[in-house]
């Protein structure tokens, strides 16, 4: 574990002491066209979360507290990033493991310019994620994401994953809006409509469906303590959708119709 924390810190500082390229004065393109915008040279951010449970796509994966680390280098357009899920209990006898570790490595290029409508760019990903479960390596997987947000109000987007290993497709429709409170503080919201095809539902629900099976509603609070320093507090609901669904989380030891989390994060941006 300290050589993990070693490893991060090191990492940092090497891109921390990496030149950023100069892009050119604003006004220099054409304004009328469209254009992949350039993105800085370098970059990285990290940031650590203490969480009352691990919540995704509206469902319970831990009823315990969590702590989540994240770690994502950039280069142009280029990422490569890391999350670990750190059991902060003894669920599942991790004992204050990690119980789940997600590695990405994608591109995501944002085409702007002056359009002369509501929408003033498009932002894309394309990735490839793998999960790996330390203690459960025959639960690991690997998927292909692709999303697309359009940068207008509100932000509507969709996110998709395929895991082309056993047929698994799900993705989300989501929103997204931003309110500036203050120079230093601003206050987040957004939802997400989930859907999944039956093989999904299959091994996450044991349900046969195709059809949506969560909406989750999200909010936070974030403060800007310093360029590149973020403090937030977040807490986020999720609904069961459907009468099978909903029967089956209330029926689950450890999910209810409704599942919530809270909690509180850092952000360092290098």
């Amino acid at each position: 574990m300290k050589r993990f924390f070693l490893f991060l810190l090191t990492v940092l500082l090497a891109v921390r002491c990496l030149p950023a390229r100069e892009l050119p004065p604003a006004g220099e393109e054409n304004p009328g066209e469209p254009l992949w915008e350039e993105s800085r040279e370098w970059g990285a951010s990290l940031s650590v979360q203490y969480a009352s449970h691990y919540f995704d796509k509206g469902a319970y994966a831990n009823t315990d507290p969590v702590f989540q680390l994240d770690l994502e280098v950039t280069w142009k357009d280029f990422f490569l990033g890391a999350t670990g899920m750190l059991d902060c209990t003894d669920q599942n006898d991790y004992r204050h493991t990690f119980e789940e570790w997600d590695w990405t490595i994608g591109w995501r290029p944002v085409l702007g310019g002056e359009w002369g409508g509501p929408v003033q760019g498009l932002e894309f990903q394309l990735a490839y994620v793998r999960y790996v479960y330390p203690r459960s390596r025959e639960s690991d997987s690997q998927e292909i994401n692709l999303a697309v947000n359009a940068q207008c109000f509100l932000a509507p987007g969709i996110d998709l994953y395929y895991d082309f290993e056993d047929s698994l497709f799900y993705g989300n429709l989501n929103l997204s809006h931003t309110v500036e409170l203050a120079d230093s503080l601003a206050w987040n919201l957004g939802t997400q409509l989930w859907w999944g095809n039956h093989r999904f539902q299959l091994r996450d629900f044991d349900l046969r469906e195709n059809a949506p099976f969560s909406l989750v509603a999200e909010t936070s609070l974030d403060y800007s303590l310093a360029e590149g320093i973020t403090v937030s507090s977040f807490a986020a609901g999720g609904w069961a959708l459907g009468h099978k669904m909903r029967e089956t989380w209330k029926e689950a030891e450890d999910q209810s119709a409704f599942n919530w989390v809270a909690g509180v994060s850092l952000t360092l941006e290098f």
